[in-house]
């Protein structure tokens, strides 16, 4: 074999060897990417799908990093926001931190587009919304005009116009899960599962219920609207049409869920559910809610998992002082 037919050879064998190792990186249920050091309790991805933000409580900052490189996304600001940001949640082009201070149990405050700031995408301080009690959570709708902030007894209806327009209301009612999508609130009391209609701050009365058969930890609507889940403290996740509450099929998470949330994988529905004290995602494959099924995938973090985010064939788990990014399955 001659000098450039062995030179050839090597060189084919190395761009196998190359492109294996990156496809490798990015083959479902695997870790694509690690971030450490802090004190993150929340976060979130823009609605455009351009930045990861995380709250960390240590330093009272909101870390932005960049998902154009997802193996190692660079940290491209870290914005200061007024109190200890406990939970975070990204609107139509502006972001939502929900902070407690000693001058207020909580105050959600808006993060806009930075217009003279060049070093960082957003800006602090854009508006601010006071609440009379403090915040456990912070979500927002599928269409990212409403969301709400959930405490202990109370929860608070935000209406989404603009970073600068917002009109808030708050319910003196424990509900200890809630979801919204198409104008309509999901939440659930004890074991029961309501669905009323938005007006605005208003909530209508329940334009239906579903018992749930034990006390419901979670709720989660497709980004589409076309498919519900509710979890129960005893590990089951029922599967529900949100347009009746009509029940479609349920299966067994095998933990106690306290986080759920929908993601897809090249299109395919998943349900990606973090249990108490647990340190691996499980993932449901949802795409028929009527049978659905568990993943085998090992998208698990040193420590328990307590916040997570999903963004097109991608889930983001923080344990609290750690953020893995992974590619679902």
């Amino acid at each position: 074999m001659n000098f450039v037919m062995r030179a050839f050879l090597f060189l084919f064998a190395l761009l196998l060897t190359s492109v294996g190792v990156s496809a490798q990186g990015d083959s479902p249920g695997t870790l694509v990417g690690l971030l450490e050091a802090g004190d993150f309790r929340a976060l979130t991805v823009t609605d455009d799908g351009e930045y990861l933000l995380v709250t960390d409580a240590a330093t009272s900052q909101i870390r932005i990093y960049a998902l154009n490189n997802l193996a190692e996304p660079p940290l491209i600001a870290s914005v200061a926001v007024d109190g200890v940001p406990t939970g975070i949640a990204a609107g139509r082009g502006f972001v939502l931190v929900a902070t407690r201070s000693s001058a207020s149990p909580s105050t959600i405050e808006v993060l806009a587009p930075a217009r003279y700031a060049s070093d960082s995408p957003f800006a602090a301080g854009s508006n601010y919304v006071d609440l009379p009690f403090e915040t456990d959570s912070l979500i927002v709708s599928a269409e990212r005009n409403y969301a709400a902030a959930l405490g202990q007894d109370r929860f608070a209806l935000l209406r989404l116009r603009s970073a600068g327009d917002i009109d808030a209301r708050t319910f003196n009612r424990s509900i200890s899960a809630a979801a919204i999508a198409s104008g309509t609130l999901f939440y659930a009391e004890g074991s029961i599962l309501h669905a009323a209609r938005l007006n605005g701050t208003s909530i209508a009365a329940d334009s239906g219920t579903l018992d749930a058969g034990g006390a419901v930890t979670g709720v989660a609507i497709s980004s589409d609207g076309s498919v519900g889940a509710l979890a129960r403290s005893d590990g089951e996740i029922r599967f529900f049409d949100p347009n009746d509450l009509d029940l479609l099929g349920s299966t067994s998470s095998g933990v106690r869920p306290v986080i759920i949330q929908f993601g897809a994988a090249e299109g395919r529905l998943r349900l990606l559910v973090a249990g108490q004290g647990e340190n691996r995602l499980r993932v449901i494959d949802a795409e028929q809610p009527d049978a659905p099924r568990s993943l085998d995938a090992d998208l698990r973090l040193d420590g328990s998992i307590v916040g997570l985010t999903t963004f097109p064939d991608h889930v983001v788990a923080t344990d609290g002082s750690t953020i893995g990014i992974f590619a679902l399955p």
